[in-house]
């Protein structure tokens, strides 16, 4: 009986382990891309926005973050593709982040030329 609580008790505790982990991670994945889209370094963004994506396939974020990645690096289609999927996964959210970043935005200069990007 004494055997079964422990074992009960150590489960419950790798669990939430685990989920705050995951949680950690996610937050780690976003961090990371947002500081290679600043250092310019877009594969490197697309790879984190994407693990955390994967992570977590319904984060509206992660997709605009990462169409934004697709969108300074050149690839417009995908771009266009993450930003219809996160608008799928969030209209409400979709629509006020452009709205957000249509007001606020600074200039990041992109092979020789200068790009805005949303924030």
């Amino acid at each position: 009986m004494l055997y079964t609580k422990i074992v009960l008790l150590l489960s419950f505790t790798l669990l939430g382990i685990n989920l705050l982990m995951a949680a950690l991670r996610a937050e780690d994945w976003l961090k990371l891309g947002r500081s290679s889209i600043a250092r310019q370094n877009f594969d490197m963004a697309i790879h984190y926005f994407s693990n955390e994506i994967r992570d977590n396939p319904k984060n509206a974020f992660a997709y605009l973050e990462r169409a934004e990645a697709y969108r300074l690096k050149g690839e417009l289609v995908k771009s266009a593709e993450d930003k219809r999927k996160a608008y799928e996964l969030d209209p409400n959210y979709t629509r006020s982040v452009t709205i957000q970043n249509q007001k606020r935005s600074f200039q990041l200069p992109v092979n020789g030329f200068s790009r805005t990007y949303a924030h």
